[in-house]
């Protein structure tokens, strides 16, 4: 067994390294640097031109420059570049220098609660029109602290088309039909309903100043405008100031068409009635009639019926009128059927 001495002479050793190595534990490494807090930039910026508008939307930025969520927004900053004819897009230089500031959205001011969600601002384009821009978005923290630019947006800015005069609605057989004034400058027009107490939204986009709303909400309270769109070089078109609205209750007072292609076979079991389908949308059905009374219960969904055999020697009227979803009926188309000898 080694005495005392000989064990204290080989553990010393282990006791300096493990010294050695609790301390090297416990050392401070080196300062990491301070969080920068910069906003991330905004990757899905859009601008459109509305009346004498600039429609302008992004989404608030996830994250921050060093990967968090970032919450820390006061304000967006909307910035506008002018483009010389023949000039190139701008660079983000150009907006560091601009002054012409469009729009600044403070975040309290909107209702957009946080990061990955969507914002949509309005501002004038007053001043501008006849010229080529190009527009950005940056977000300011609350500490001051400034992203970079977005993509940058070129907009042709034009004087919008002037509100279509002459609206006149009519209902006819197909729907309700819609004329209006030309305007000069138009490329197209778009044509907008609200039934009810709804928002307009649009129905068509005719070339020509007339329309027909095939799918006229028949018996309820609509309302019918048309703004004119024009294009604005390689931008998207822009859509002038709607007409003065024309209000309507379309009502459906037009009879679908007579059946057509009546046949009668009568058999001594029974006979068989058919007939050419309708081809109306709105068609509920059909009503077979013998000797001018009804002989079914409700309206037939299909062009063809079975009726009880004829008497023997006797000579059967028939009849099937087509009938639509305002109950309006048809023309009565007619056959005779004998009885089989």
């Amino acid at each position: 067994m080694p005495s005392s001495r000989t064990a204290g002479h080989w553990l010393r050793p282990i006791l300096v390294v493990l010294c050695v190595s609790f301390a090297a534990c416990g050392s401070v490494g080196e300062p990491l640097p301070p969080l920068l807090h910069i906003p991330g930039h905004v990757e899905d910026f859009s601008v459109r031109q509305d009346i004498d508008d600039l429609v302008a939307g992004w989404t608030w930025p996830v994250r921050g420059s060093e990967g968090q969520i970032f919450r820390e927004m006061e304000r967006f900053e909307i910035y506008a570049a002018y483009i010389p004819p023949g000039g190139a897009v701008p660079s983000t230089d150009a907006f560091n220098a601009s002054d012409d500031v469009v729009r600044i959205i403070a975040v309290e001011a909107t209702d957009i609660t946080g990061p990955g969600l969507p914002l949509s601002v309005r501002a004038p384009l007053d001043g501008r029109y006849g010229s080529r821009f190009g527009f950005a978005v940056r977000g300011v923290s609350e500490r001051g602290k400034v992203s970079a630019w977005s993509a940058v947006q070129v907009l042709d800015v034009v004087r919008p088309p002037a509100a279509p005069a002459g609206l006149q609605v009519e209902t006819i057989e197909q729907g309700v039909q819609l004329r209006w004034s030309g305007v000069e400058d138009a490329a197209d027009y778009q044509v907008e309903r609200r039934v009810g107490g709804e928002e307009f939204v649009s129905i068509g986009q005719p070339v020509t100043p007339e329309f027909v709303d095939a799918g006229a909400v028949w018996n309820s309270p609509s309302a019918y405008r048309v703004r004119a769109r024009k294009m604005a070089g390689e931008s998207p078109v822009v859509v002038g100031v709607p007409s003065t609205r024309f209000e309507v209750v379309p009502r459906d007072t037009f009879a679908p068409a007579t059946p057509r292609n009546l046949r009668a076979i009568a058999t001594d079991f029974g006979v068989e009635l058919s007939w050419s389908s309708n081809t109306e949308v709105d068609l509920a059905g059909y009503r077979v009639l013998q000797e001018g009374a009804p002989i079914h219960d409700g309206l037939l969904g299909s062009a063809n019926y079975s009726a009880p055999a004829i008497p023997t020697g006797q000579t059967v009227l028939y009849q099937v009128v087509s009938v639509d979803l305002s109950d309006n009926a048809s023309v009565t188309a007619e056959v005779r059927a004998s009885a089989p000898r």
